[in-house]
């Protein structure tokens, strides 16, 4: 009886050294998840910035492209015609 009563005890502190020994992974494992979420939020803000920089500089490339290789330029006032549709303005 003496013996089966140390042999459960034993079983029942490795089973509660488990517990502690996977609780300490679980806790590693979320700060690690934490981690790669900052990382994550971080690197889709570079992205936004990145895409709009992008976006910034085609608009240019395009720009100076119909400058240079059409010849076109932005029209003067008196070249510019305004064309009314009828409906009354500012009521």
């Amino acid at each position: 009886m003496n013996r089966a009563l140390m042999f459960v005890g034993l079983i029942l502190l490795c089973s509660a050294l488990t517990v502690i020994y996977v609780r300490h992974l679980n806790r590693m494992v979320f700060v690690q998840q934490q981690a790669v979420h900052q990382q994550r939020d971080e690197l889709n803000i570079e992205w936004s910035k990145l895409l709009l920089e992008q976006a910034t500089w085609s608009v240019l490339r395009i720009e100076n492209k119909a400058r240079k290789e059409l010849e076109l330029k932005v029209p003067t006032l008196e070249q510019t015609q305004f064309v009314w549709t009828g409906e009354q303005q500012g009521g």
